[in-house]
């Protein structure tokens, strides 16, 4: 399949949102192909003012990640992992969005799809999200409380990996082609690491076992 060949790459996204100060920070991470899985290669720490819900700051954590990924990327293929099962079916089609605050940031998501070749949303369980979720509320100590939006980079070169749940196929099957694509270039990254490094054989063997 055409869309299967496709070369795709990860974002991870999450909006913090704190109901007793009314404050919330968005968090992106941009994941790279490595030999042993998907590595921190960026992130992106965010503030939008005048957010009241945590499902405007989930919205405005869907846009940083297509931002982020434009400025870093260009155009490209992607697919952008949420906690937020609720904005991911509204922002792929499957949920209506009613309310008309939302309607207006699902605009703002849509319009930022179209700056890439295609866009893909899925849902995660925050367990898998940790590192966009330390992020968003990093962002929310760092930079809320102004009237500007706000937003910070990092370039990482770390040890940080992220692991895909077993079970993200059956729980999103509209990303379905997405998915199959990133474990396939998953596959491919790491039959060429050990072809040009057989001692990583044992070292990815070993990452596993732990």
């Amino acid at each position: 399949d055409d869309k299967e060949q496709t070369i795709w790459h990860v974002m991870t996204a999450d909006g913090a949102f704190k109901p007793e100060t009314k404050l919330a920070g968005q968090g992106a991470v941009l994941w790279k192909f490595g030999p042993s899985g998907l590595e921190n290669r960026g992130q992106r720490r965010a503030y939008v003012p005048n957010l009241n819900t945590c499902n405007e700051s989930e919205y405005e954590a869907a846009a940083t990640a297509l931002s982020f990924a434009r400025a870093t990327l260009g155009p490209v293929n992607l697919l952008v992992l949420m906690d937020s099962e609720l904005v991911v079916k509204q922002l792929e089609g499957i949920y209506q969005t009613k309310e008309a605050h939302l309607k207006t940031l699902a605009e703002s998501v849509k319009a930022l799809k179209k700056e890439h070749t295609k866009v893909v949303f899925a849902a995660i369980r925050r367990d898998y999200n940790s590192r966009a979720d330390v992020l968003s509320n990093e962002a929310v100590e760092k930079f809320s409380g102004g009237d500007e939006r706000v937003f910070e980079d990092d370039e990482i070169s770390g040890e940080e990996r992220l692991e895909l749940p077993k079970d993200i196929t059956t729980d999103n099957p509209q990303a379905r082609f997405a998915i199959y694509a990133v474990k396939r270039q998953l596959r491919a990254k790491l039959w060429q690491s050990l072809v040009d490094d057989p001692s990583q054989w044992w070292a990815n063997r070993v990452n596993k076992q732990n």
